[in-house]
């Protein structure tokens, strides 16, 4: 059984990793390391394909194994060329098809991670906004949009559109994932300025391309 359960391993560590792109970062914040969130999400995001090759690829063969013809399945369940009971080999299929239900999960993490609570910490709790200098003092812009860089799923653009919600003087804001880009509504009363904005985004461990802010038309 020593082969069968270093498989099994083997494929949740693999759909583990594969979910690390967005599952580390939000780790990373909840625990106060929000700056290198982003640098861990680019990090996993290319190698997320192959490991959940490699995820579903083990458990589909261990489902493959256990359910062909009697004689072989017996002989995979007990890892011997002897027979197994039907207990035993009824065991082993519930425990992989277990296995195959916590691939599956972590494989849609990136995307169940959008429905729930955010971890992503309060403006009061390590985000420094620079302040404007006395010479040159910043006005309120009636929209600012930025071109965002390394989200790589949904769950990234909620994280950093919460945080900018938590913006003192935001009326709201909204992140497009697939425009890849942060917009924020000032709500007059209090002066946001770019600086602010693209202090949050970076300490949520997100970069802004040097050409922002995009267009807000």
């Amino acid at each position: 059984m020593k082969k069968e359960r270093l498989a099994d391993s083997a494929s949740l560590l693999a759909a583990l990793g594969a979910s690390l792109c967005c599952v580390g970062p939000f780790v990373l914040v909840a625990l106060g390391f929000g700056a290198a969130a982003g640098a861990v999400s680019a990090f996993f995001a290319p190698w997320r394909p192959y490991l959940l090759v490699v995820a579903f690829g083990i458990v589909g063969w261990r489902l493959f194994v256990l359910y062909r013809p009697r004689r072989f399945s017996a002989r995979a369940c007990s890892g011997t060329k002897g027979e197994c009971g039907p207990e035993k080999l009824s065991r082993e299929r519930s425990l992989t098809w277990g296995i195959f239900g916590l691939v599956v999960l972590f494989a849609a993490a990136p995307y169940l991670l959008v429905f729930i609570p955010m971890l992503s910490p309060p403006l009061s709790s390590g985000i420094s906004l620079p302040t404007s200098q006395p010479e040159s003092p910043a006005t309120p812009a009636s929209r600012l949009c930025f071109a965002i860089e390394g989200m790589t799923c949904p769950a990234c653009a909620r994280r950093i559109e919460e945080a900018l919600r938590e913006m003192p003087g935001v009326e709201s804001a909204r992140v497009d994932y697939g425009k890849a880009e942060a917009c924020v509504e000032p709500t007059g009363e209090t002066g946001i300025t770019e600086e602010k904005v693209i202090a949050v985004i970076g300490t949520s461990g997100y970069a802004i391309p040097i050409a922002s802010p995009a267009p807000s038309g």
